[in-house]
């Protein structure tokens, strides 16, 4: 809630996150087109001090958002903790991505990938799709004669026109 603008790059499209609990907390963010056309409003409506959130008195920076979050929640019918947007974000991010933990660790300012984990919630839909996926791949491997491992590639020339596969186990 302290952002200033100066940590804004709106050209490069990133926002450096300049303190936090951790090292891996202290990064900078690759931001959306759409992030980049809200924080170039907040740089624009920010006050002589430079705070992207301004707090309830002149010259400080954003300290509570609670009275802001209840008043979206009676208006939008919902209900939600504001830290539900990471969950959110991360299983939006490691669906799309095919799941990079380690990409999303850096982007969420997790240095423990099992923390990352934790907010990742991958929707059935998904899990059908990516074992659909395998099933089709597999059917492909079977296809093309090949079990797919680099062990069982290995062949052994027999005579100058053929060669049998080393080993035959299944994987």
């Amino acid at each position: 809630m302290v952002a200033r603008v100066e940590q804004v790059d709106l050209p490069r499209a990133e926002w450096l996150i300049a303190s936090g609990k951790s090292r891996a907390a202290r990064r900078v963010l690759d931001l959306t087109p759409e992030s980049v056309g809200i924080m170039e409003k907040r740089c624009m409506a920010a006050g002589a001090e430079g705070f992207l959130f301004n707090g309830r008195r002149r010259g400080t920076p954003l300290s509570d958002i609670e009275n802001g979050h209840k008043r979206v929640l009676e208006a939008s019918g919902r209900a939600f903790v504001i830290y539900d947007l990471r969950h959110t974000f991360a299983t939006r991010f490691a669906e799309a991505t095919g799941g990079d933990v380690v990409a999303l660790a850096a982007i969420l300012g997790h240095a423990n990938l099992r923390t990352v984990m934790r907010y990742v919630h991958v929707s059935r839909e998904h899990r059908r799709a990516q074992m659909s996926r395998l099933v089709e791949a597999e059917k492909n491997r079977v296809k093309s004669g090949s079990n797919g491992t680099a062990e069982n590639a290995k062949t052994e020339q027999i005579s100058a026109n053929e060669a049998v596969p080393v080993n035959h186990r299944i994987q």
